[in-house]
């Protein structure tokens, strides 16, 4: 059975290339993921990035910034020069009090490219991956320090009782026989 798993991916991951033509920057903000999220600031404000994994789903969160309705444009498996009729206008308040402002949902897991056409002041905080995972699948890297450390930690634990149980038992029998 296939299960799904989220794989976040921040507003500073090295996998989105913001492009300048509208201009961005970064902002500590607290409330954003991370504690970061980065602002259009002009009409042609553009990002792009190729999903790392095939999904399921894509979920973008961001801030609309001001004013209270700021406007992205979304195009999915777009070419780089796709025309602006392209891109689906998005002009909604978030969809929940996590800012999430755009869902999309694939029928079979795909590997797609994502591109936004974001308004002045529009935030950018994050994208979150609907990825399959298997039961039968390896531990990742972390899952797998993370079972290391925690046998080791037991080990450790079991190697100092049955330490201390030794020297209770010797101090017993050592009492006894004198």
């Amino acid at each position: 059975m296939t299960k799904y798993v989220n794989i976040t991916l921040d507003d500073t991951s090295p996998l989105i290339t913001y492009l300048t033509s509208g201009g961005w920057s970064r902002s500590s903000s607290v409330g954003c993921y991370n504690d970061t999220c980065t602002i259009a600031h002009g009409w042609t404000s553009y990002l792009s990035f190729t999903f790392p994994e095939p999904a399921i789903a894509l979920y973008f969160y961001g801030i609309k910034g001001a004013p209270p309705l700021a406007f992205f444009s979304v195009c999915i498996d777009c070419p780089s020069n796709a025309p602006d009729g392209a891109f689906k206008l998005h002009a909604t308040p978030p969809l929940n009090s996590e800012n999430l402002l755009y869902v999309q949902h694939f029928s079979t897991p795909g590997v797609h490219n994502f591109t936004l056409k974001a308004s002045p002041n529009f935030q950018v905080d994050r994208f979150m991956l609907e990825v399959p995972t298997y039961s039968n699948a390896p531990l990742n890297a972390v899952a797998s320090a993370q079972a290391s450390a925690a046998a080791s930690q037991i080990t450790a634990s079991v190697f100092v009782y049955a330490v201390f149980f030794c020297v209770i038992v010797n101090r017993l029998l050592f009492r006894s026989a004198a």
